[in-house]
């Protein structure tokens, strides 16, 4: 599990999402059973929504169809630093402070994709970076990333058509 000052947000595959709080108390829609789509598992899979509460792209984060093999961390991003709150305050992290603040958080590895604006930007990107630092894949946009909710997509480069294009690094290293 991952904490965001004390919360843990999941989303199960039938698409209903809860929080958790440190204490185990459910807020928000908690799945139970089944599920649609899923084989009738009912597993629930991460989502690591970063935003703060009032930006509108928070819950936008939840609409967005989840990729097999990767968990999802939706935040404000850059080609070398990633949005975090901090006690409340709003700060950026290079990769390596930001490997630090998940394994701290509770993260036990696994493939991460980065719904964060040009995460995946040039050389040594801050994707990249991170994919060392974790010793797994990340997958990131190598642009701007524009959330359709309606869709339940997310779109790199522009809001109408795919301009950009996901990077993939394993071990800091891009695989095509």
């Amino acid at each position: 599990m991952l904490r965001r000052g004390g919360i843990i947000e999941e989303r199960s595959n039938d698409g209903s999402h809860y929080t958790k709080d440190e204490h185990g108390r459910f807020t928000g829609s908690v799945p139970r059973g089944g599920g649609s789509g899923g084989g009738g598992s009912g597993a629930v899979k991460l989502r690591i929504n970063l935003f703060d509460q009032g930006d509108p792209l928070r819950s936008e984060a939840f609409s967005i169809e989840e990729e097999a093999g990767f968990e999802d961390i939706c935040s404000h991003g850059s080609s070398q630093a990633i949005e975090v709150s901090v006690k409340g305050n709003r700060t950026q992290m290079n990769a390596d402070e930001f490997a630090d603040y998940l394994k701290a958080n509770g993260y036990q590895g696994g493939d991460l994709r980065l719904a964060a604006c040009s995460t995946g930007q040039g050389d040594n990107s801050f994707a990249q970076q991170l994919s060392k630092a974790l010793g797994n894949k990340v997958k990131a946009p190598d642009d701007d990333v524009y959330y359709i909710p309606e869709e339940g997509i997310l779109r790199i480069g522009s809001k109408y058509t795919n301009l950009g294009e996901w990077r993939v690094f394993d071990k800091g290293v891009e695989v095509l």
